[in-house]
Order: structure tokens, then C-alpha cells, then sequence
């Protein structure tokens, strides 16, 4: 059991180095401070250098920090953020938050969370191996490592190695310094101890042990070339490179660049590179939620990817590419704002390519009655020969108007993963549209589509969709709003799109005596025929009905023929620094980002991982 920690102790701080960091990175700094469960600070700023001779992956920082004369409460926590330089901007990001709480509860595992006076308090004294997260605590309540661990996703693989050391004394019981003491004698006083080699084992990682999503990561991660530090440095201070003849000098330009970058407000990573995209694993998306729909009826959903986009040009990929349908819907979701359940569906071995997007299309399907000659959710543009109910009591589905978006899924080499919010547009894409957006950038593409009034939106209208790399899903499990994307929206009328879930709740609209669960059946069973058969060219969609009475059900579809898909529904329209390319030639020249040679491979980790 540790000895309690007392007002006149000390400790001292070491901030040893960091691991797996994203791919992106290149020369780091960790920054921090202390605070308790109030925000207040408490003891000096925190400011690493760097090893100019460590990998900018793993970078080892060799910061010590002497704690002594602040009164430290019992809900003291540190709290510490990495920055680097992102190789692709060369501006400075901020990489994500760590922290360690200081003090456990005498004889317990437990971090205080109160700072009343009888509580007995035991330093978190040892070496820890601590996460890094993407957002920082929120300030509604108060501070402690539990607030930053529930306030985000993970910065994935990525952990900070922190020690904890209680101060030594003297034979008088009186806390040493190191201003007091020779440097020559710091270690064997104890005022200095070095840093442990990781593969010993004694960093506790208990609180950073990986996902399954994170052993398949770093096992391309590990496989990474080592760059230097001071490679990296000599390449970002350009001219300057020559009159750097020392590692004072060359430390001492990284401390001023540093601290002149962090003047101003860093950037927020991009937390698509993490790890290059790998065959291997594929693509995950969900379509977890549509918002503002204008229509009445009940919304189906699928989503294809283009190239190929096999739905829409037909043949010889449409057998190999099908679409793939987002059927569970949530029936205690607003109508308006429907969500869907489905979860991620994956897509394993999907090639890269550069300009590989994602067409979501939504259409609107009315559920119709006959038990007293009226429609569910009657379409504006819905015609009396398609509403029509038939002699016998029965449910009746038709299609109604038509939504889609898109989304790009691949860039500069990674999988774009993440949570978006992107516009809806009116109507189905056509093939020109499809081929234009596998030529350019997809958000570019579209906002001059937009502009030449090529393409509609749907006022506020837009869907919640994740995409993932295969083995990165599980960060985006449990988001929150600030995790969504919102740089597909038009800027101007963001506000718009940002409206809260009102209205009747889907349930309400279905037809009485019949459970949700059967009516989606039916309608994904009838929505998968009609699809089938449009782009097989044999669907007239005007005579397209399907009726339900008890166990018994018959489809009635006309075989007149039609020209594919692109006329099973027309729309209605009533919707209203400095160059990095040297940077850039030293990290594929030595190979530093590419892991395709490791696709199959399986390592062993290292303990601690």
C-alpha cells in the first residue's frame, strides 16, 4: 500500500515520449498544465522539446518537471495536449488530450473525486502509458481523466508515456531540489531517474489497451520506416538548414518555431491519417439518419459506390456492384427525421481510387389503405391512378419523390473516416453527374454542379452518415454533435440544416393491426422487386403495387418495358506555407507511409500495446 501523500511532499513529472502517432505528423511538442476539479491551475506550465535523434512516429521528449511548494487538492489531474506540424499543410494541428489524475485514495484504485479535507490521498506514483483523445473535457462539469474519457473518440493507437515520482528527502524528512543539489549527484539522490526502455514492461497501459480495430493498425504502424526527428527539421527550415551546425542550434530553432506556430489558434486534425488505407480491410459505411425530409410517406434508402455505379450505368458491373439497402428503420423516429439501425455494413477488399465517391439516394414510399378508401401519407405528385385503393381491404405501396448526395470515401491515400452531415439534392443523380464526380474532388464537383444550377438541394434537407476504414468503425461507435462534419453544407443557410427532430414519429403514421416490423418487411421486400425490376428495364413504376391482406400477399407488376432506372422516378422539382513537396520526397522515399508491403503480414506486439 503507498504512503500517503502529504501537504510538505513533493513529486516530480516525467513526460518520457508518445507512440503510434498518426501518420501525418512530424515534429512534436506535448504542452500542459495541472488543474483540480474546478479548473484552477496549479503549478508551472508545461513545455517539452524533442530527441532529435527519435522517430517522429515515437518521439521521445526526456521532459522532467519538479513539483514542490504548490498546495496540491486531492482532485489534482494533469492535463496535457500534442501538437506537430501536419506533413501535408505544414501547419500546426493539435493531435489530441491526454490526462493522468495525480492522487488515488489511500488503499484503493480509485481517483478522489472530492476535495474535502478528510480524504486520504496516496500518489499515482509509476510509469503509465496514457491515451490521447480528439476533444478535450467539456468545462460543464467537473474536471477529471473521466471527463475527457467520455467527452469524444479516441485518437487511435496514440498514448503519451507519463512517470510519477515521489520527491526524495533528506535524512531530515525535508523534500530535496535540484537547485540545491550537484547535477552530478541528481541520480544518485534519485532527484533524476532516466528513462525506462518500453520493451521492460513497466509503463501501465491498462486504460490504453487497443480495440481489435487497433491491433490490426499497429500492426501496419510498426512495420512503418523510422524518419528522424532532425531529417524532418533540416527539411522544414528550408534555407536556413545550412546554418544549423549543432543539435543546440538545431534544438533551439525547433523550440523557436514551436512556440512562434502556437501563437496562433493550430488547426484541427485530420483524423482520416491515422494509417494509409489497406485493401485488406475495406470500407465501412452507415447511413444512420436522414433530417428536414419534405415528403409524407415512409423513406427507403440504399447507397451504391461510383465508379462503378453499377445501379445506374447497368451492365457488366451491376451483378458485381449491387446496391446495398439501409432497410431497419427506426419506427419511433420522427417522420420527418427518420434514422435507421442497420449499423456499419462492410465493404472488405474495396480498391482504392482517388476519386471513388458514395451516392446516397433516399425515395419516398407511400403506404396506402383500403379500409376506408384513403391514403397513409398520399405524395403531392402522387397521381389517382397510382393511389387508387383496390376492392379488397389491403395495403398498397407506391413510389413517391426521390433525394440523393454524395460523398468522396478516399483521399490522399486514406480512407476519408469519419461522422458527415451532407446535403440532400433533388431527384436521382444522373450518368453525366456520376462521371463528373469521378474526375474531381467530390465537394468540388458538386458546389459547381450548384452553381451552374445543374443540381437542386432540398431545402435543409441532408443524412448523417459514417464512414470508416475497415478497422477504424469502432471509434465512431459513440459520437456526439461536435463530431459531425459539416463542410459539405452550404454556408450560407447552414442554420437551416440544423433543425431538432419534431413532428409525428413514424409509428404513428402506420396503418392499426399491423406490427412495424412486418410493414418494413413488406415495403424492403416490395422496394427490392421494383428496384430489381427497373434496372432490369421491366418495371412500370405507375402500376407498381403491392397488397397485403392478412397471410395472404400479391404483387401486381407491369411488365411494360422501361429504359432502366433513370426513369423509374421523375423528380419532383417542387422542393424547393511553405512548399512540403521536400518533405513530401523524403517520407516516400524512405518509405515512411507506406505499409502495402505489410498487408498480410502478422507481428507479434510488444507488451504494453
Amino acid at each position: 500500500m503507498a504512503e500517503p501523500f502529504t501537504s510538505t511532499d513533493g513529486l516530480d513529472l516525467y513526460i518520457d515520449g508518445a507512440r503510434f502517432l498518426p501518420d501525418a505528423v512530424t515534429i512534436s511538442r506535448v504542452t500542459g498544465r495541472i488543474f483540480d476539479r474546478n479548473y484552477n491551475q496549479i503549478g508551472p506550465e508545461i513545455s517539452t522539446g524533442i530527441d532529435l535523434n527519435s522517430s517522429v512516429f515515437e518521439p521521445i521528449f526526456n521532459y522532467s518537471l519538479e513539483i514542490r511548494n504548490p498546495r496540491m487538492p486531492p482532485t489534482s489531474t494533469l492535463l496535457l495536449k500534442l501538437y506537430s506540424i501536419n506533413r501535408f499543410s505544414l501547419k500546426l494541428v493539435l493531435i489530441g488530450w491526454a490526462a493522468l489524475n495525480l492522487f488515488l485514495e489511500s488503499g484503493t484504485e480509485n481517483a478522489p473525486a472530492a476535495d474535502s479535507a478528510g480524504v486520504q490521498v496516496s500518489l499515482n506514483e509509476g510509469a503509465h502509458q496514457i491515451r490521447l483523445y480528439h476533444s478535450g473535457p467539456s468545462t460543464e462539469q467537473p474536471f477529471s481523466v473521466h471527463a475527457l474519457a467520455t467527452g469524444g473518440r479516441i485518437v487511435p493507437c496514440a498514448t503519451l508515456l507519463v512517470r510519477l515520482v515521489k520527491a526524495p528527502v533528506d535524512k531530515n524528512q525535508k523534500t530535496l531540489q535540484r537547485i540545491d543539489v550537484p547535477q552530478e549527484d541528481w541520480a544518485r539522490l534519485r532527484l533524476f531517474q532516466a528513462r525506462p526502455d518500453y520493451a521492460d514492461g513497466v509503463y501501465f497501459s491498462d486504460t490504453a489497451r487497443p480495440t481489435q480495430g487497433e491491433n490490426c493498425l499497429y500492426s501496419a504502424m510498426i512495420n512503418r520506416s523510422i524518419v528522424l526527428v532532425r531529417e524532418v527539421v533540416l527539411l522544414l527550415c528550408g534555407a536556413r538548414a545550412q546554418e544549423l551546425n549543432t543539435d543546440e542550434e538545431i534544438s533551439t530553432w525547433f523550440k523557436m518555431k514551436m512556440t512562434q506556430m502556437m501563437d496562433n489558434k493550430p488547426q484541427p486534425f485530420d483524423f482520416s491519417c491515422i494509417s494509409r488505407y489497406l485493401t485488406t480491410y475495406g470500407v465501412k459505411v452507415s447511413l444512420d439518419s436522414a433530417r428536414n425530409l419534405p415528403w409524407s410517406g415512409f423513406t427507403f434508402a440504399h447507397f451504391c459506390f461510383n465508379p462503378p455505379g453499377a445501379l445506374y450505368f447497368g451492365e457488366p458491373w451491376r451483378k458485381y456492384d449491387p446496391p446495398t439497402f439501409v432497410e431497419n428503420i427506426d419506427v419511433s423516429s420522427c417522420q420527418h427525421f427518420p434514422a435507421w439501425l442497420d449499423g456499419f455494413k462492410p465493404f472488405p477488399r474495396r480498391l482504392y481510387n482517388e476519386h471513388l465517391t458514395l451516392i446516397i439516394h433516399l425515395h419516398e414510399v407511400s403506404v396506402f389503405s383500403d379500409k376506408d378508401g384513403n391514403s397513409l401519407n398520399k405524395p403531392a405528385n402522387a397521381t389517382d391512378k397510382e393511389t387508387a385503393p383496390p376492392p379488397e381491404e389491403s395495403l398498397v405501396f407506391a413510389p413517391g419523390n426521390q433525394a440523393w448526395t454524395a460523398l468522396h470515401v478516399f483521399r490522399k491515400g486514406y480512407c476519408n473516416t469519419g461522422v458527415y452531415q451532407v446535403p440532400l439534392y433533388q431527384g436521382e443523380p444522373s450518368q453525366e453527374i456520376l462521371s463528373s464526380l469521378t474526375s474531381e474532388e467530390c465537394d468540388v464537383v458538386l458546389k459547381d454542379l450548384v452553381r451552374k444550377n445543374s443540381i437542386q438541394f432540398v431545402p435543409g434537407a441532408s443524412v448523417i452518415v459514417r464512414i470508416a476504414d475497415g478497422r477504424r468503425d469502432a471509434e465512431l461507435g459513440a459520437h456526439i454533435h461536435t463530431d459531425v462534419n459539416q463542410s459539405y453544407l452550404p454556408t450560407d443557410n447552414i442554420d437551416s440544416y440544423n433543425n431538432e427532430p419534431s413532428g409525428p414519429k413514424i409509428f404513428d403514421l402506420l396503418p392499426q393491426g399491423r406490427p412495424g416490423e412486418d410493414i418494413k418487411h413488406d415495403v424492403t421486400r416490395w422496394f427490392r422487386k421494383l428496384l430489381f425490376n427497373a434496372t432490369n428495364g421491366t418495371t412500370n413504376h405507375e402500376s407498381s403495387q403491392m397488397k397485403v391482406s392478412g397471410s395472404q400477399e400479391q404483387e401486381e407488376t407491369s411488365l411494360t418495358r422501361r429504359n432502366g432506372f433513370q426513369k423509374l422516378q421523375q423528380p419532383d422539382t417542387s422542393f424547393g506555407a511553405s512548399d512540403p513537396s521536400a518533405l513530401l520526397q523524403l517520407t516516400s522515399r524512405r518509405a515512411a507511409y507506406s505499409t502495402t508491403r505489410q498487408e498480410e503480414s502478422q507481428v507479434r506486439l510488444p507488451r504494453g500495446l
